[in-house]
């Protein structure tokens, strides 16, 4: 849980480089879902470890 308020803060507070690596990986014509993962991990806000979390599928309890 800890991994994903982490990244759940730099997504909400948008840091300049990941902002510019998301538009780089955007205009590429990666997904969102790819290009946000690309852009945390290689803005070096998170590793590929953590960015991956993202990935999984979501959860919900009764």
């Amino acid at each position: 849980m800890e991994k994903l308020s982490a990244i759940a803060t730099i997504l909400a507070n948008e840091p300049a480089v990941y902002s510019d690596e998301l538009r780089k990986e955007l205009k590429k014509g990666a997904t969102f879902p790819e290009a946000r993962n690309t852009a945390l991990v290689t803005s070096g806000a998170v590793g590929e470890e953590d960015a991956s979390i993202l990935a999984l599928p979501t959860t919900f309890w009764d």
